[in-house]
């Protein structure tokens, strides 16, 4: 039926991005548009929550790269928010005490990224059900939990490392994300090298 039609348009979909990852790729465009066409169709193609956090938590595998973004200002009842800083604190003592690896980048107050790479042996879902799910809670958002669509700290995956940041950014509301890179897709060292130019690019245009 009509799912199983959908179905078929995300796998073709999925299959064109392996095709041009990198830049120097002759079809890196083309697999930029299927990832980007699968993350704009999502919500139309599977209209229940359900189904997208399971598409979510399936696709992630283990050891995948996480990336935790925050963009200021933060503004609650014309108060800075301070949940989101405490995130990043707890978020970094969480990743000390597993022996995660992990680097911040960015300017506190403008935009800050702390990249995670999780060990290959461990199930990327569990990580963040439970110790990364007890680090945001911890940190003031009490109901949060590992599922599709719109939270104040919410969750993508990413099926491309080189998505366009400017352009989403732009479209994107609220103040946190998290985006998880399974391993297929990139490796943590991949992640931080798009962080660090990106944080480069930027740095003098947010001062």
């Amino acid at each position: 039926g009509l799912q199983d039609g959908q179905d078929q348009l995300i796998q073709a979909l999925e299959h064109l991005i392996p095709l041009g990852t990198k830049r120097t790729d002759p079809l890196f465009s083309l697999s930029l548009q299927a990832a980007a066409a699968i993350e704009v169709g999502m919500e139309a193609f599977y209209p229940s929550s359900q189904q997208r956090t399971d598409m979510l938590t399936t696709r992630m595998g283990h050891g995948a790269t996480l990336e935790f973004q925050l963009r200021w200002p933060v503004q609650e009842r014309e108060q800075e928010d301070p949940r989101y800083e405490r995130l990043i604190l707890v978020l970094q003592l969480a990743c000390i005490k597993e022996g995660f690896e992990h680097a911040l980048r960015g300017t506190w107050g403008v935009c800050l990224h702390l990249v995670v790479g999780l060990p290959s042996t461990q199930s990327t879902a569990d990580v963040l059900t439970q110790c990364i799910a007890e680090s945001i809670q911890q940190a003031g958002f009490a109901g949060w939990k590992v599922a599709a669509g719109a939270q104040e700290v919410s969750i993508t995956l990413q099926r491309h490392l080189h998505w366009n940041r400017v352009e989403k950014m732009g479209h994107d509301s609220g103040s946190g994300w998290i985006r998880v890179y399974p391993q297929a897709v990139a490796t943590y060292d991949d992640v931080l090298v798009e962080v660090n130019a990106f944080v480069g690019q930027h740095a003098s245009g947010a001062m």
